[in-house]
């Protein structure tokens, strides 16, 4: 289970801006009986020097401060595991999906609501989570300081080798890749599945009942979810009877973009028809302070 552990940072808390205050003090209120981690920049260098020397070389190499505050997050959820929220990220309603080992938001969808990118501003995990692992080890197998132009912010958050969304889903599509069951499977189905399940459709949304519409314009029901570390219900290749198949327990689960990611907007009234919608769990509202670090 993910622990209730929120991860925040900033140069310093007391040099928090209206905004990132203003979204501060809502998931604190939404989350009174998590424990509330502000990592200052001071913070950062201790723990990188405390707990991960190997790592520093590495770490202070990176050529853009915003791509160690990226990397930072990724060390957090495997030392910690908990949720990572950027201070720009206002929560509408508490975050309750901690059945998963690691939930990993989209934040891009193709026409069919496929994920075509990751979100790096809010997600969750288990400690110690391989996944993690893999990712900071970047660090040594891609050479960030002259593998491209990093002063282009377009190279950090839209680049394989960057740090950003990018990079975390070119990152999970490795991961998910080398499954040996399932490869790919979110809140919209299997992705990418091996052969013998090409055919078939797979939804694990909470424990709703939904309407799922398949490509040829058959609508079908999908039934409540089950428990998501043993089973999942799936559809057969003639999309008309459930059987179970186990879920690997590796498995990252994406919600769909609209969970996490719907539109950035920062006028009340947006924010007010999201809360009475009731689907979103919050709104980036992307500051762009990132842009200057």
């Amino acid at each position: 289970m993910i622990p209730k552990i929120i991860h925040q940072t900033y140069i310093s808390e007391g040099a928090l801006p209206p905004l990132f205050r203003e979204c501060q003090t809502q998931v604190k209120r939404l989350h009174s009986d998590w424990k509330y981690i502000f990592h200052s920049d001071e913070d950062i260098l201790s723990f990188i020097d405390t707990k991960y020397p190997e790592y520093k070389a590495a770490f202070d190499s990176l050529p853009r401060k915003i791509m160690k505050i990226d990397m930072i997050r990724y060390f957090w959820m495997y030392e910690y595991g908990g949720m990572y929220i950027d201070m720009d990220y206002y929560m509408i309603k508490p975050f309750d999906i901690l059945n998963y080992e690691i939930v990993l938001p989209a934040n891009r969808e193709d026409s069919k609501g496929v994920p075509t990118c990751l979100g790096n501003c809010i997600f969750a995990s288990i400690p110690k989570h391989p996944f993690w692992k893999s990712v900071i080890d970047t660090l040594f197998t891609i050479n960030r300081s002259i593998c491209l132009d990093f002063s282009v912010d377009s190279n950090i958050d839209g680049h394989s080798w960057g740090t950003g969304p990018a990079f975390l889903f070119t990152m999970w599509k490795q991961w998910t890749e080398s499954l040996p069951d399932l490869k790919m499977a979110t809140c919209y189905g299997i992705l990418q599945p091996p052969r013998r399940l090409e055919n078939h459709v797979m939804h694990h949304i909470s424990s709703q009942v939904r309407q799922t519409e398949i490509e040829s314009g058959e609508t079908l029901p999908v039934g409540e979810c089950l428990n998501p570390k043993s089973t999942m219900p799936i559809l057969d290749d003639k999309f008309r009877h459930f059987q179970l198949c186990s879920l690997p327990s590796e498995l990252i689960y994406v919600p769909r973009r609209s969970l996490f990611h719907p539109p950035t907007n920062q006028s009340a009234m947006y924010i007010q028809m999201l809360k009475e919608k009731g689907e979103s769990y919050g709104v980036h509202k992307c500051s762009g302070v990132w842009r200057s670090n």
